[in-house]
């Protein structure tokens, strides 16, 4: 490879935690999800 190509590939790191990216995703939608939810159920509970 030439140092221009080089500059050109980027290596994909795994995250910090959870070893894939694929799991960082999911474990950010579910709690997302469970905030929505809670907060939900909070407006419910509060505005009687």
């Amino acid at each position: 490879m030439t140092p221009e190509e080089q500059r050109r590939v980027v290596s994909d790191e795994p995250p910090p935690f959870l070893g894939k990216w694929k799991r960082v995703y999911a474990a950010v939608l579910i709690y997302v999800a469970a905030l929505i939810t809670l907060f939900y159920f909070f407006t419910k509970a509060f505005t009687r």
